[in-house]
């Protein structure tokens, strides 16, 4: 396929030698991303600094690479590791649903035994229950930062929350593993929107801050912070898991006593945002 433009998106055929990237995020194994580029224009992109290795000049949201790679012929290579189809890119982009890149990986990882992770905004990833039911090991996550439907236009492309929220539900009806990711976590919603913070007492603004401060200080050098939520339907607002790892203590198999403190994520980081 020649360059063409869709709808102000620049679409283009790339090669590539292999799919599969090794991952150094904490998550380990291995990185997919069927498509380069992301179209959902999400204003704050944190994959938006692949543009540079791209050779694109277009600004981000804007072009969009099809990937075509050699055929998985060896799955089990994979078994046990973690594989995460979604890190800089979302493989259930609206163009997914012309292209049809994702569907063609999940076939080719069938019976691979890997424990699969689907990072999304969108609701095509419905199309594929058939496939995910028969993955084994697959969990599909959604990032839903607001119910402000109003907000979210503002924010991103993407489809609306109460489409990934039906979506949801029905990967939930099917029996696959699904997460929300509540991230990220955005100033100016919640406590902090419009001119409720302003206008609180100037001392009460200070203590906010201040508690802000020792709570990030405390939670950042813990060995992983988790947004987590409970399963639908009985999802209830992300907290932020934070393992507190004390010193030597009695009767702790790993000589390291171990305690995780559940706090609510939205307010915590909202307050953080203004530091």
């Amino acid at each position: 396929m020649a360059e063409v433009i869709e709808n102000g998106i620049l679409i283009r055929d790339v090669e590539t030698k292999n799919i599969m990237t090794k991952s150094s995020l904490p998550v380990g194994g291995y990185s997919i991303n069927p498509y380069v580029g992301c179209t959902h224009g999400c204003r704050y992109c944190y994959a938006s600094f692949m543009k540079r290795f791209t050779g694109h000049t277009e600004p981000w949201g804007t072009f969009l690479d099809v990937k075509h790679w050699p055929e998985i012929r060896n799955p089990r290579k994979y078994e046990g590791q973690r594989l995460v189809i979604g890190s800089v890119t979302d493989g259930y982009l609206p163009q997914e649903e012309q292209f049809q890149n994702t569907r063609k990986l999940l076939k080719q990882l069938k019976g691979s035994g890997a424990e699969i992770l689907i990072c999304t905004k969108s609701d095509l990833v419905v199309r594929d229950i058939d496939l995910l039911k028969e993955m084994g090991k697959v969990t599909v996550s959604w990032s839903i930062n607001t119910l402000d439907e109003e907000f979210r236009t503002d924010m991103d492309n993407a489809v609306s929350i109460e489409r990934r929220l039906s979506a949801m539900k029905q990967v939930y009806d099917a029996g696959i593993a699904h997460r929300h990711a509540a991230d990220p976590e955005l100033l100016g919603q919640f406590i902090f929107r419009g001119d409720f913070f302003p206008r609180l007492p100037f001392s009460f603004q200070n203590q906010l801050l201040h508690l802000a401060k020792n709570l990030i200080a405390y939670a950042f050098p813990a060995d992983f912070i988790n947004c987590h939520s409970s399963p639908f339907p009985y999802s209830s607002p992300a907290f932020l898991r934070i393992p507190r790892i004390f010193s030597e203590s009695p009767g702790s198999a790993s000589g390291k006593g171990r305690e995780e403190a559940a706090l609510p994520i939205i307010p915590l980081i909202a307050i953080a945002s203004l530091i």
